[in-house]
């Protein structure tokens, strides 16, 4: 009997940070999602700034849960799906960085995802030879993308940038102390 294929769907294209176990593409096993309605609410509307920075805080521990829930470890997993678009770039950003590091770790297949939202609330997987944002990457692909972005960054000196960041850290205190 051949094994049904287990897939950890990741999505975060606005003020949800969500994740869920899927069995034979079909049978969901588990479906987390962290809100972010209260903390957008008092200011009339989703801020893409504090969006992004809950995403980074929710991310892993949503991710932990729907493989819990889905009484699966992380090792079953086969392919890692992932929401591209359309939604706010950071949300996004954080959603596609975590599968990425996933799908590498694990040596699975990563694959885009489009969010539909015409169906309010899920991914409409929409295949790996369709995808436009990225193909479907196998950990091959992943090693050698993430192998030309550590080449390309050696081109560039910014070890400047840590102490601006330093200086502008400083500041931001002591302005937050008056």
């Amino acid at each position: 009997m051949k094994k049904e294929i287990l897939t950890l769907g990741i999505e975060s294209s606005c003020d949800e940070t969500s994740a869920a176990v899927l069995k034979g593409g079909r049978t969901i096993l588990s479906n987390i999602i962290s809100t972010q309605i209260p903390v957008h609410q008092k200011f009339g509307g989703v801020v893409p700034e504090i969006a992004s920075r809950k995403h980074i805080v929710n991310i892993m521990p949503v991710i932990d849960e729907a493989v819990h829930e889905a009484g699966v470890e992380l090792s079953d997993i086969d392919q890692v799906a992932v929401t591209y678009g359309p939604g706010l770039v950071g949300a996004l950003l954080v959603g596609v960085s975590a599968a990425k590091a996933l799908a590498f770790s694990l040596g699975v297949p990563l694959i885009g995802v489009a969010y539909d939202p015409k169906v309010t609330g899920f991914m409409h997987y929409i295949g790996q030879k369709h995808c436009t944002a990225f193909e479907t990457l196998t950990p091959e692909g992943l090693k050698s993308e993430i192998d030309a972005a550590l080449a390309a960054q050696e081109r560039y000196d910014v070890s400047h940038l840590h102490a601006l960041a330093e200086e502008n850290e400083q500041i931001a205190r002591k302005l937050m102390e008056e």
